[in-house]
C-alpha cells in the first residue's frame, strides 16, 4: 500500500491550515446548514457563542474544512488553533480603516476579516492605541467592525451599518456584540443592559 501516512499528509498542508470563525449552531439543523458537526469536526469553543473550525487552504479560494480524519493522533485542537493562528498571522494582511459611522474595519482578502477575532494582539494593539475597550461585531466572515466603547454615537451607527451587512450577506457569522477589555486582556460576550 504506497500511500503516505496520514502524519505525512498533515505535514503536506499544516501550513496552510487557518481558522474560520463561526456562530455555534444551535440544533442539528444549524449543523446540518454548516455542512460539519462536532462528531467528525475539530472544533474549539473560543468566547461564548462562536467557534473556530479548521480550514486547509487549496487554492485560489477553495478551502477544504478539516475533519478528525485528516488529523494524526496526538495533535490536540488547541495545537491546531496555534498553527492556524500563526499561518493567518504570517499569511493574511490585515488592513484597519476608518468607516463612515466613526468606528474601524477590518479588511483583509474577503475571506479572513472575522478570523481576526482570534489574533489576540490585534485586540491588545487597538485597546491601547484608543484607550478604551473595543465593541466588536462580527455580521459575516468579511465584514468585522470595532468601535471604542465609550463613544456611544459610534457604536450605535456600527449596529445599524452591522444590521445591514448581515441583511446582505450570504455567509453570516452573528448579531452578537462582543468587546475586548483593555484591563483583563480578554474577549468576551457583551450585554447592553
Amino acid at each position: 500500500m504506497g500511500g503516505k501516512s496520514k502524519e505525512a499528509e498533515f505535514e503536506a498542508y499544516r501550513l496552510r491550515i487557518y481558522p474560520w470563525v463561526r456562530e455555534i449552531p444551535e440544533d442539528e439543523e444549524g449543523w446540518r446548514r454548516e455542512g460539519y458537526s462536532p462528531e467528525d469536526t475539530p472544533l474549539l469553543s473560543f468566547v461564548d457563542g462562536l467557534m473556530t473550525v479548521f480550514v486547509v487552504h487549496q487554492g485560489e479560494d477553495s478551502y477544504e474544512i478539516l475533519k478528525d480524519s485528516m488529523v494524526p493522533d496526538g495533535v490536540s485542537t488547541e495545537m491546531l488553533y496555534q498553527t492556524a493562528c500563526e499561518n493567518l498571522a504570517r499569511d493574511v494582511e490585515f488592513v484597519f480603516s476608518n468607516t463612515l459611522f466613526g468606528g474601524f474595519g477590518v479588511i483583509a482578502d474577503g475571506i479572513h476579516e472575522a478570523s481576526a477575532l482570534c489574533l489576540r494582539h490585534i485586540w491588545e494593539t487597538c485597546t491601547q492605541k484608543l484607550e478604551d475597550d473595543v465593541l466588536i461585531l462580527v455580521p459575516a466572515r468579511d465584514m468585522l467592525l470595532f468601535a471604542p466603547q465609550s463613544d456611544e454615537r459610534a457604536v450605535r451607527s456600527m449596529i445599524q451599518f452591522a444590521e445591514q451587512g448581515w441583511m446582505q450577506s450570504r455567509y453570516r457569522v452573528t448579531k452578537k456584540q462582543y468587546r475586548y477589555s483593555r484591563e483583563r486582556k480578554e474577549l468576551t460576550i457583551y450585554e447592553n443592559n
